[in-house]
């Protein structure tokens, strides 16, 4: 075995490494050869010693790179390097505020199509606190305020949808296509028109 040096909150396998996620730190598995073995080559590094994962629900992986979340940011890795989305996309200060000034129960992070989706609920009855969704190569960020997702999982088929727990009407939900914009997705599963704020 490898021992870590916190409690693990999350891995994320990416193509040559193993992220472990810690509360407040992350650290990568390197090698093929676990140890116990002869020419045992695995090895745990330190990678981040700022940032780590708020929930085990805060955690996504597609197109390899891992996707995850805390108190202080949302976060993108490919094992080697980090990104701060929402640094770069101007919402850090906004938030770390949902933090400060909520208590936060669950987060929940999901990718679809080039999508980061972020549900974020608080403790009285996994009630919503907001929904945002960051546009991963502009660093774009919107926000959806009728979704209450618990977690996502993404299913691959003739159809590539993204599920989720519907704490709405506890039941499984559908996120289906939103973008772009066309009359058959005016409106939203429960029949709410999608209407902007500036």
């Amino acid at each position: 075995y490898l021992d870590s040096s916190a409690p693990v909150v999350g891995l994320a396998p990416l193509r040559n490494t193993l992220i472990v996620f810690h509360g407040g730190s992350v650290e990568r598995i390197r090698g093929t050869i676990p140890p116990g073995f002869a020419a045992a080559n695995m090895e745990l590094d330190p990678l981040f010693s700022e940032v780590g994962l708020s929930h085990l629900t805060a955690l996504a992986v597609a197109d390899e790179h891992a996707y995850f979340a805390d108190e202080n940011g949302v976060y993108q890795t490919d094992g080697a390097t980090i990104s701060d989305l929402t640094e770069q996309g101007g919402m850090a200060s906004y938030w770390q505020a949902l933090f400060r000034d909520n208590t936060v129960a669950n987060v929940a992070v999901g990718v679809d199509k080039g999508y980061l989706l972020i549900s974020v609920l608080s403790s009285t009855s996994n009630g919503y606190i907001d929904f945002l969704v960051c546009e991963i190569k502009s660093r774009s960020w919107f926000r959806f305020t009728n979704i209450r997702a618990l977690n996502f999982s993404a299913h691959q088929g003739s159809t590539d949808v993204v599920l989720f727990s519907n704490q709405d009407a506890t039941r499984l939900g559908k996120l289906l296509a939103f973008l772009p914009a066309a009359a058959d997705n005016k409106n939203d599963g429960n029949g709410t028109a999608i209407t902007p704020v500036v």
